[in-house]
């Protein structure tokens, strides 16, 4: 399965806010290969917007050079690094 290592992504939310600066963090959460890794990721994005706290949080997943995945997730999955 040619996606088996990208972190499997929920479905994406509305009202999103972009980050700026990014942040960064680790995550444990599965792969789609059904695997569960722990990996470095930038948060790029968060939903609900501000004021409401962050219920998801759009990780990005470096996978090469310039090669990046993108996965929403719960907010509580991630931990600041």
């Amino acid at each position: 399965m040619p996606y088996a290592h990208l972190i499997r992504t929920h479905a994406e939310p509305v009202l999103m806010t972009p980050l700026s600066p990014m942040r960064f963090g680790v995550v444990a959460a599965e792969t789609y290969g059904g695997e569960v890794v722990t990996v470095p990721v930038a948060v790029v994005s968060r939903a609900p917007a501000p004021p409401e706290s962050a219920a998801w949080l759009c990780v990005r997943q470096t996978l090469g050079d310039d090669r990046h995945w993108l996965a929403w997730l719960p907010a509580d999955r991630v931990r600041p690094t």
